[in-house]
């Protein structure tokens, strides 16, 4: 399997049969750049401009996105393979909402791994929100502050739900530019000091096998930091 960092909060993942998930795709206004990808499946957490593209993905995809403000789950075919996304009402604000809108947390099983991305998660999580993501085995989680949870809250939520290997994103680069300044105040530092277990890798593309999930879990949460490559589109 591999997890690919686009920048910012866009990941594009690839199982070991070949299904292709991009995750939160960012405008066209930003200073990261979008290399072409053609997904099977595009993840999209709310509806904001540095997260929302999905029109540059190539190819059809299927799209899939919030469509209430309850938790919901979706039912995707692809290659032979059902994949389902459970989807949970969460908040891009400590307001419900009323600042900044709704954002969506989707869990999903794809190769005998469970994923969770917590899209731009604004607040502390609640009892029962945490009750429904269940169990972790790899976690995507926004450190950046200002707009989401900033380095401390995505810490206290990576020590409850113990997830094997953890990636932040959404946090300051040399890339966030003009654009990005009024969304992010903190780099990944300040979460980074509060992890135990921090592998930096000089590379924007990490692979790994369910049997490394299970070695991350024997020694603790394990932080993987990956690197911005620019591409061209």
């Amino acid at each position: 399997m591999r997890i690919r960092w686009l920048g910012h909060s866009c990941f594009f993942i690839t199982s070991g049969r070949g299904i292709k998930i991009l995750i939160d795709p960012y405008g066209k206004n930003l200073e990261y750049t979008l290399p072409k990808v053609s997904p099977d499946i595009v993840l999209l957490s709310h509806h904001h401009f540095d997260h929302n593209a999905h029109w540059r993905a190539e190819g059809k995809p299927r799209v899939v996105k919030r469509t209430s403000d309850f938790q919901e789950e979706h039912e995707v075919n692809i290659k032979g393979e059902t994949i389902k996304f459970k989807g949970i009402p969460t908040y891009h604000d400590t307001s419900l909402g009323k600042k900044k809108g709704p954002n969506t947390i989707f869990v999903w099983p794809l190769d005998d791994i469970n994923f969770c991305y917590l899209g731009d998660l604004g607040h502390p999580l609640s009892e029962k929100e945490f009750e429904n993501i269940d169990k972790v085995n790899v976690l995507f989680v926004p450190v950046g502050g200002l707009t989401t949870i900033d380095g401390k809250g995505a810490a206290d939520i990576v020590d409850r739900l113990s997830p094997g290997l953890v990636f932040p994103m959404h946090f300051k680069t040399e890339y966030s530019g003009e654009v990005l300044k009024n969304i992010l105040s903190d780099d990944a530092s300040v979460f980074l000091a509060r992890m135990k277990d921090v592998r930096t890798l000089d590379t924007d593309t990490f692979n790994f096998n369910p049997s490394d999930i299970k070695e991350a879990y024997t020694e603790g949460t394990r932080v993987y930091s990956l690197k911005y490559i620019p591409s061209e589109e």
